[in-house]
C-alpha cells in the first residue's frame, strides 16, 4: 500500500487550518462561510482530536505503516497455519476489507451528491476541496 499523509499531519491546531494534498489551504472559519461544513467539519475535528494526542516519530503514519506490514504478515501466517485447506482464505479476507473501501468510498460519494443536489450550485470551496488535481 502506499504511504499516504493523514490530515492530522497536515493540520495546523493553532491556526486552525488544514493543508489538503492538492495544495488548498483551508481554516476552519472558511468551511462555515462556503457552506461546507456538513461535509468537511467532520474532517477537522478528526484533525484536532489527533493533534491533541501529540503523537511523536514512531507514531508517525511511515512507522506505523511498518508495524501493520509485521501485524498482516503475522496474521497472513496464522490463517495459512490454521486453514491449509483454504489457501484462497487470506485473499478472501483482504477482499473484503475492499469491499469496505469500497463501500465507503460509495458512501462518501453518494451524501456528496445528496448534499449538492439539495443545494443547488455548487460552492466553489467544495469543488476545490474534491478537485484532487485532475
Amino acid at each position: 500500500m502506499a504511504a499516504k499523509k493523514s490530515a492530522a499531519c497536515r493540520f495546523d491546531p493553532e491556526h486552525e487550518t488544514l493543508f489538503l494534498h492538492n495544495g488548498v489551504n483551508l481554516n476552519k472559519s472558511q468551511i462555515h462561510e462556503e457552506g461546507v461544513a456538513v461535509l468537511v467539519e467532520p474532517i477537522f475535528d478528526f484533525a484536532m482530536g489527533l493533534s491533541k494526542l501529540k503523537l511523536d516519530k514512531a507514531e508517525e503514519p511511515e512507522n506505523v505503516e511498518k508495524l501493520q506490514d509485521a501485524i498482516l504478515g503475522a496474521f497472513k501466517r496464522y490463517v495459512s497455519e490454521n486453514r491449509p485447506h483454504q489457501p484462497v482464505h487470506w485473499a478472501k479476507i483482504l477482499m473484503k476489507v475492499t469491499d469496505l473501501r469500497s463501500i465507503s468510498t460509495r458512501h462518501a460519494e453518494r451524501v456528496l451528491c445528496i448534499r449538492l443536489d439539495n443545494s443547488g450550485e455548487v460552492p466553489p470551496l467544495l469543488l476545490e476541496i474534491f478537485n484532487e488535481g485532475h
